[in-house]
């Protein structure tokens, strides 16, 4: 029997899809060999089928948990340094912690998904303390910083 990939496991625009050739935009996220399709192209549900489903769930997991972990840290931080910074340090402290929870995900993803030479060539230079970053790139980090911030100030209001 052929091994060759016969159809491709894709998101694209949010969605996960299969097709037999994969195209443009499209985030490759599984290549099924021929034995593991049905007569349809679909993928067969076997147990490797499941094995899949739950590694992708529990990475997923695993992203989710260290999200809430980095924002509980911010919320943590902003109780502990109330309001004798400035909204300025304010917001720069937070784009750091933003920064550090982006290279958290992102390399977690490296590691568990299969990405892209471009995306990968794209971060690699971003892999690396906040300090070091170019301003260009520490914009990147404010903008999220900026959002946390309306949502904090949209808190104190009520």
């Amino acid at each position: 029997m052929n091994n060759e990939p016969v159809a491709w496991q894709y998101q694209w625009e949010g969605h996960t899809c299969w097709t037999k050739m994969p195209h443009e935009g499209c985030i490759p996220l599984y290549t099924h060999p021929a034995q593991e399709l049905n007569d349809g192209g679909e993928p067969v549900k076997n147990a490797t089928y499941w094995k899949r489903q739950y590694n992708e769930m529990s990475a997923l997991n695993d992203r989710l948990k260290s999200s809430l972990y980095h924002a509980n840290e911010q919320i943590k931080y902003l109780e502990f340094h109330p309001a004798d910074l400035t909204y300025e340090e304010i917001m720069e402290s937070l784009a750091e912690l933003e920064h550090e929870q982006w290279m958290t995900w992102a390399k977690n993803l490296k590691d568990t998904e299969a990405l892209s030479i471009q995306r990968l060539n794209r971060w690699l230079h971003c892999f690396k303390p906040y300090s070091e970053l170019s301003e260009e790139m520490k914009e990147h980090d404010r903008e999220w910083a900026r959002k946390a911030l309306a949502i904090l100030r949209k808190a104190n209001e009520k």
